[in-house]
């Protein structure tokens, strides 16, 4: 019986398409380091310029102050792969309407012979990642040079219609996910200016920005007459196996937060929406609102509840804003913390002051919701509509 042969296509395609996709070379499909003439005056993108497929900076320089890897001139739909380090795909498919940029030899220049879009959206694929690292040298920085790029395959379709709606499929996704990381950049510096500026400058009594008809004078209150402090005695959880069905995270200092999921109740903290606790890493002076049950498992963490003649959401910027001032500065000043002062305004005053920060920081965490969703869409996708 003759064995049934391969259909090379991907698992989603757009309707109407049906031919098989073929093996090409990347050489095949584009022109590598196409020659110019530099002007005399250029915008200069260097290896920092670019991050992820976002053109972040570049200056103003002359042919004459201009660096030696000041060599390639850009084209419209042309693509500027980073060479260098290619696992952070710091890539870039040129769209500026101005044709006095000069790139960097860091990057490799490919002017597509097939659909830019498509082409840009090929060599972001961790398969084809893969590939160039497996031909990359250098161990803390790997590279690749261009001729061994032009050797690097992938499958793709032929019908350029087809490469057509792929890569504008998936350049509405790219702009929708730079678009939800400006907003979350945005409202993050937005905050960072109201914990600055609505709350006092150390040794003032009143803040530079508040709201209408507040005219009192803060007063100053020890961190101590403001919170509970709890220093946790269960660090250990008993299981070494974490699963993540059980109910109850661990909790750990750093950036990990949560270290895993258990279903043991003892030393369970019972945090909740209408009742939180303030998690507060002594290590990177930085704090949290945990307003669900939860075990400890660093020795670093320190819980924090409110007393009750203040408010919540106030009391946690302030101490938020606090570690701003000290991060980088006082690493263990949790030590201190008792005896800490900070200014605080009457009861009316902190739940507007809180309420207002707190929007800001719920928009904060919507649009970060929104943009994980997204990228989880755009990983799918790769994975269904490619090869």
């Amino acid at each position: 019986m003759q064995d049934k042969v391969q259909k090379m296509s991907p698992e989603i395609r757009f309707k109407g398409y049906t031919d098989d996709w073929v093996l090409r070379k990347l050489g095949e499909v584009t022109e590598l380091n196409p020659k110019n003439i530099i002007p005399d005056t250029f915008e200069y993108v260097d290896l920092e310029s670019v991050s992820g497929t976002q053109l972040k900076d570049h200056r103003t320089l002359s042919k004459n102050e201009a660096p030696s890897r000041a060599q390639r001139v850009a084209k419209i739909n042309d693509i500027f792969y980073q060479t260098v380090r290619p696992y952070q795909k710091n890539n870039f498919l040129f769209n500026l309407p101005k044709a006095n940029y000069v790139f960097s030899t860091g990057y490799a220049q490919l002017r597509p012979l097939v659909n830019s879009l498509f082409l840009f959206t090929v060599i972001q694929l961790t398969s084809f990642v893969n590939e160039v690292l497996n031909m990359s040298t250098g161990t803390s920085y790997p590279a690749i040079n261009g001729n061994d790029l032009m050797k690097i395959k992938f499958y793709t379709t032929e019908n350029i219609k087809e490469q057509q709606a792929i890569g504008s499929l998936f350049k509405k996704l790219d702009d929708l996910i730079a678009l939800q990381q400006r907003k979350i950049d945005t409202l993050k510096l937005l905050k960072k200016a109201l914990l600055q500026q609505m709350f006092p400058e150390k040794g003032e009594d009143i803040p530079r920005v508040r709201f209408a008809n507040f005219t009192d004078r803060w007063k100053q209150r020890k961190l101590s007459n403001i919170f509970k402090y709890e220093q946790p005695t269960k660090y250990i959880v008993n299981s070494t196996e974490y699963d993540s069905s059980f109910s109850t995270p661990v909790l750990t200092a750093g950036k990990s937060f949560i270290i895993g999921y258990t279903n043991e109740n003892f030393g369970v903290k019972h945090a909740s929406k209408n009742k939180p606790v303030i998690l507060f890493d002594d290590f990177t002076t930085d704090s949290r609102l945990i307003k669900f049950p939860f075990k400890v498992k660093s020795s670093a963490l320190k819980l924090l509840s409110i007393f009750s003649n203040f408010d919540f959401d106030f009391s946690f910027y302030s101490l938020k804003r606090i570690s701003y001032e000290v991060q980088g500065h006082e690493r263990h000043w949790i030590s201190k913390f008792s005896n800490f002062i900070v200014s605080v305004p009457k009861i009316e005053e902190q739940i507007k002051t809180g309420s207002l920060i707190n929007k800001v920081d719920l928009k904060i965490e919507n649009t970060t919701e929104i943009l994980e969703k997204t990228k989880i869409i755009k990983k799918s996708l790769l994975q269904k509509m490619f090869i």
